[in-house]
C-alpha cells in the first residue's frame, strides 16, 4: 500500500476515533485479498472510556467502508492493549513485537512513551514476562 493511502486511512480514523496509536500488521495466513489484492490489518488502541470497542470498531470500519480492499480492524482500549500485549501467546504481543506504528499520539497520557519504557524495563528483567523486540516502528 502506498503512503498516500495510508495517510488517508490515518486521517479517517483519527476523525472517527481519535486514536493513540495505530498499528499496520501482518495476520498469519492472510495478506493477499479476494483477486490477489492487498490486505489491510489494523490494530487501533484507543483511550480507556465507557464506550465499547464494539462500538468504536463500526465506527472505525464505518469510516473505511468506501476503500475496496479487504480489511480487518481491531479496536482495543489502551489498558487492555498494555496488559495483553504481555501475554506470551496474545496478538496484541505480536503487533507491539513486529507491527508497524503508523500513528502514535504521545499527549494525553504519554501512551507512546509508556510503551518504550515498558520495554526498557523488560529489557532490564522488571517485567516477568518481558516483551518481543520490536521488529519496526
Amino acid at each position: 500500500m502506498d503512503k498516500e493511502k495510508m495517510e488517508e486511512i490515518v486521517n479517517r480514523l483519527r476523525t472517527a476515533l481519535w486514536p493513540m496509536a495505530i498499528y499496520r500488521f501482518d495476520y498469519p495466513g492472510n495478506g493477499q485479498g479476494i483477486g490477489g489484492g492487498e490486505e489491510l490489518n489494523l490494530c487501533i488502541v484507543v483511550s480507556d472510556d465507557d464506550e465499547s470497542t464494539y462500538h468504536k470498531s463500526l465506527k472505525a470500519y464505518s469510516s473505511l467502508q468506501d476503500l475496496a480492499f479487504p480489511k480487518n480492524v481491531i479496536v482495543r482500549h489502551e489498558s487492555e492493549f498494555r496488559k495483553r500485549s504481555h501475554w506470551l501467546d496474545a496478538l496484541e504481543r505480536e503487533i507491539r513485537a513486529a507491527g508497524d506504528l503508523v500513528y502514535g499520539r504521545i499527549d494525553e497520557g504519554h501512551f507512546i512513551r509508556r510503551l518504550a519504557q515498558q520495554e526498557v524495563a523488560a529489557a532490564h528483567g522488571r517485567y516477568s514476562c518481558g516483551t518481543l523486540q520490536r521488529g519496526h516502528a
